[in-house]
């Protein structure tokens, strides 16, 4: 990695005690004066703390990366995602794939029509809204299409839908 560069370079930490360790001009650890020395001599370098086992996009990443090296020494060959990112992916191709089928969808063309995109949220219609938008309610049309009236018109002589 080049050092030198006009470009800020921001490393997120989780242990606010090593930013404090960096920043003590007094301390022995070896590692902490080599990263204070790097530190000094590079100011588009920025160390900043954030929370531990909030959801960061790559913290969880990081986090496992160190464990595996700590454990077997051996370099990094697969990065997984975080829990978090994977459940936002998902959820992202669950809605991609549902207005996929809503859009090609043949029928309920005239729901189609009033809700165009789908949504995770329940639209709030009352139970009137739904019998008028869908025809699914007590017109002659609907009735007589399950043969539970005799005629699709109603009293007035026009198409009771």
């Amino acid at each position: 990695m080049n050092l030198n560069t006009d470009q800020v370079i921001k490393i997120h930490v989780d242990n606010r005690e090593s930013i404090q360790a960096v920043s003590n001009l007094k301390t022995t650890n070896k590692i902490s004066l080599k990263i204070s020395k790097i530190l000094r001599a590079h100011s588009n370098i920025e160390i900043t703390w954030m929370k531990v086992h909030v959801c960061y996009k790559g913290n969880e990443v990081a986090e496992s990366l160190d464990k595996q090296a700590a454990e077997n020494g051996s370099p990094y060959t697969n990065i997984q995602l975080p829990r978090c990112s994977i459940k936002g992916l998902l959820k992202s191709l669950m809605l991609d794939k549902w207005q996929n089928e809503w859009t090609g969808s043949v029928t309920r063309r005239y729901i189609y029509n009033i809700i165009p995109r789908v949504k995770m949220r329940l639209e709030l219609w009352r139970r009137e809204e739904i019998i008028f938008f869908t025809g699914h309610g007590p017109f002659p049309t609907y009735l007589h299409r399950f043969n539970l009236i005799s005629s699709e018109y109603c009293s007035c002589g026009g198409l009771g839908s």
